[in-house]
Order: structure tokens, then C-alpha cells, then sequence
């Protein structure tokens, strides 16, 4: 069995229950491509563990074995991330399990392809949150299903076209039913029915100040906004992110220069409120951040208070990300966690704690937004109640995660946040 699945949880979630219930060897796919064509050729495991992008570091050994028949069951964690059907990492997925080929047409319509895996389980706890992702789920796992062959039709089927942008679009009424048929066949559990005892979930916005060195960079922003306003020409999507960006840092107090400096601005005022809530519980605490040189001087800043913390991104990798993991989960210390949302949100098991702070809006997306949150939720949370706290220093941060709580796309997100700017004293 191959299982293909977030960097972050392949030892501490999937080895360690896998271990638990039948142990067999596993092998850990990861690191350079030699390290894991060491672990798949070391001794004869059961359970092969891959990241996403490892399917291609490992794609001819891996298409071999799935074509020979040696792997023959193939399981997808948080699939969620194959959405886009025309990435190279969708591509190599593909390859791998359903043939270089992929499906083929025969005269029974579409047939799996002789070199394509027996069998294909997805696991997702919110299959249908991008109706246009869907396609790519369902081209990935079940083919067959599908009831539109090209991804432009299957938009045309499940999206309105709305204004002018490129990216305008919006699900048609009918969408949720169009994915419902073709993401089967479908197993479904709900969590409450399986973890009936599961905590109240408290979400409370906290509003922070602004040092005066910020104030001042959020005017000069604002007045750079009001001149691109004033010019009377068309405000591209990009130029409104690149502003609304570099506001967000202001008020996280790092803001990133076109040379790749980083420049700090006092944010004393913000530390000070993420301190106190920090110690405000006898628990651990999750703090997300969508900035990786933030999260640095946040967990420097904690440890500087006297609070045991680490932090967790793209750069902390392997054993030192496993060990991170595991003494947050069964050790006293660290007390405090602070992570990039895209390497912790999905699957990592965080039920220690009983608060998780978003520092600033979630940028990556409403679905790691939601997925983060459900870290503190599971069978091993033993507090009654658990918070969520998201921590706002501008009115453009909260406006943008408000409006990415609505269902709006990021890039209206953006252009909500940039009126907010430039129209508002």
C-alpha cells in the first residue's frame, strides 16, 4: 500500500497508527531521491509513505511497481491538494497510479488502464469546498465517474462567469449536486457521530494597536493607494495584492523589500497581546502565521518571556520536524507552537492544546483556515471548551478574513480590503 500524504504527519499521524495497528514495516519515502530509494528498497514493507511532491522524485520506480502489481492499493491523504488537474504534481500523481496512459477509452467506456492501481481511496474532510477542484479529485481517483470529459467543460457546468477578472467565477446552484454524483462512490463519517464528546469551539476576534512607526507606514500605503486610484486608469489585481501584502506585514511588523530584505517596525503592541494570551491558559498553544520571518521572531520573542516555544515551516524538515511534533504532543515543553498554516493545517494531531491564534488573516485560503481549526478537535481533546482567537492590528486584515469567511475568492478578498484602504480615514 502506497499512502501519499502531508510531509508533517507521515511518522507522527500515519507511521504511528499504522504501527499501532498491525506492525508491519513501513518505509518513510522522504529526503533526497537516494535516501528514499534507500527506504524503498530496505527490507520488504508493507506500507510505502510519500509526500506530494515525492511521486515524482520516485515516479519510474513507483510506475514500475503499480504497473507489476506489488503496490496494489493506493491511499490519498487530504486529496485536496490534487485539485488542480493541469499541475505537475497532478500530472505525476496520475502517471503513477493510473498508468502513463491514464484512463482508457474502450468500447465500455471508460476502463482503467492495465498498468493503473487496483484500488484508490481519497480522504478528505471537505471534498466539496472548490467545486472546480473537484474535477481533479475525480480524474485522479475514480475517472470513470466523471460526467464531463475536459476541465473547461466541467467549469462551464458548475461555474458562472461573474466580472471582468479571470478568475470571476462563482458555482452555479446545481455545483454541490454535480460533485455529490461524480465524487463516488462514498464513504462518509460525521465527525460528531463518531466523536460525540467533542469540545465547544469559542471564535473571538481580538483587535490590537499599532505602533507609531506602523502608523506611520500604513499611511504612507494608503497614500500610495489613493495615488494609483487617482491616476483614473484600471487597477490591476496584482498591483492591489502586492499593497494589500505589504500592509499585512506592516502590521505583523516585517515588511519584505524588492531585494529581499526584510525590515523590522516596532510591534510592540501586538507581541504584547499575543504574550498575554499565551499565558493565558494552562494548556499549550497553536499559533499560525502566514509569514515564515514573523513566526521566527515571535517564537524568539516568547522564548524571551520566558515560555518554552518552537516553530515549525518549510525550513524545519525530517527527524527535527518529528521530534517538534512529538514533545509538543507528549512532552511539557514546548508550550507554545508557532507554524506556517500550510505545513501543520491538515492532519497533524494538535489536541494537547486548547487555543490556536491566527496572527493576522489567513492567506492561504479559507479551506487551511478551516482545516487548522479542526487540529484541536479529536478524540485526545480532554478540554471542554477550546478557543480560537484571530488576532486583527487594521481593519483591512479583518475585512479580508471576513470576507474569505464568506465564501469570496481571494482575489475579492483583496480588492475588499484595498477599498477599505484607500476609501476609508
Amino acid at each position: 500500500t502506497l499512502v501519499v500524504c502531508p510531509l508533517t504527519i507521515m511518522r507522527t499521524v500515519w507511521a504511528d497508527s499504522l504501527w499501532s495497528m498491525a506492525p508491519v514495516g513501513t518505509a518513510l519515502l522522504r529526503g533526497s531521491r537516494d535516501e528514499r530509494l534507500r527506504a524503498l528498497r530496505d527490507g520488504d514493507p508493507h506500507y510505502l509513505l510519500i509526500n506530494y511532491e515525492g511521486l515524482a522524485i520516485l515516479e519510474p520506480e513507483l510506475r514500475a511497481m503499480v504497473a507489476s502489481g506489488e503496490i496494489a492499493n493506493v491511499v490519498i491523504d487530504e486529496f485536496t491538494a490534487y485539485g488542480n488537474a493541469q499541475s505537475a504534481r497532478w500530472k505525476a500523481a496520475d502517471r503513477v497510479i493510473n498508468g502513463p496512459a491514464g484512463e482508457r477509452r474502450g468500447d465500455r467506456g471508460w476502463m482503467p488502464a492495465p498498468t493503473a492501481a487496483r484500488r484508490v481511496w481519497a480522504l478528505s474532510g471537505t471534498p466539496s469546498a472548490d467545486v472546480v477542484g473537484a474535477f481533479g479529485y475525480a480524474r485522479l481517483v475514480n475517472p470513470r465517474q466523471l460526467l464531463y470529459r475536459s476541465l473547461t467543460s466541467w467549469r462551464h457546468a458548475t461555474t458562472d462567469k461573474w466580472g471582468p477578472e479571470p478568475w470571476q467565477y462563482r458555482p452555479r446552484p446545481e455545483a454541490q449536486d454535480i460533485v455529490h454524483r461524480t465524487l463516488q462512490p462514498c464513504v462518509r463519517h460525521v465527525k460528531e457521530e463518531v466523536l460525540p464528546f467533542l469540545p465547544a469551539v469559542r471564535v473571538e476576534t481580538v483587535r490590537v494597536g499599532l505602533s507609531a512607526e506602523q502608523l506611520e507606514a500604513h499611511g504612507r500605503l494608503r497614500a500610495a493607494g489613493r495615488a494609483l486610484l487617482a491616476g483614473g486608469g484600471e487597477i490591476k489585481a496584482n498591483n492591489k495584492a502586492i499593497l494589500m501584502q505589504k500592509l499585512f506585514q506592516v502590521s505583523l511588523g516585517h515588511v519584505r523589500a524588492q531585494d529581499g530584505r526584510v525590515a523590522r517596525l516596532d510591534a510592540g503592541p501586538r507581541l504584547e497581546v499575543l504574550g498575554r494570551l499565551v499565558e493565558s491558559t494552562p494548556r499549550k498553544t497553536v499559533i499560525f502565521g502566514a509569514y515564515v520571518n514573523v513566526n521566527a521572531a515571535l517564537a524568539d520573542w516568547l522564548r524571551a518571556r520566558g515560555h518554552s516555544a518552537e516553530r515549525v515551516d518549510s525550513s524545519v524538515t525530517g527527524a527535527r520536524r518529528d521530534a517538534i511534533f512529538g514533545d509538543f504532543q507528549k512532552e511539557r515543553d514546548p508550550r507554545a507552537l508557532v507554524v506556517h498554516p500550510r505545513t501543520t493545517a491538515y492532519g497533524t494531531e494538535l489536541a494537547v492544546a486548547d487555543k490556536i491564534i491566527f496572527n493576522g488573516p489567513m492567506l492561504s485560503g479559507l479551506h487551511v483556515y478551516l482545516q487548522a481549526i479542526e487540529r484541536l478537535s479529536s478524540a485526545k481533546q480532554t478540554a471542554a471548551e477550546v478557543r480560537i482567537y484571530c488576532v486583527f492590528g487594521t481593519r483591512e486584515e479583518e475585512a479580508f478574513q471576513g470576507r474569505l469567511n464568506g465564501l469570496a475568492r481571494w482575489a475579492d478578498c483583496v480588492a475588499d480590503s484595498f477599498n477599505i484602504l484607500v476609501r476609508e480615514d
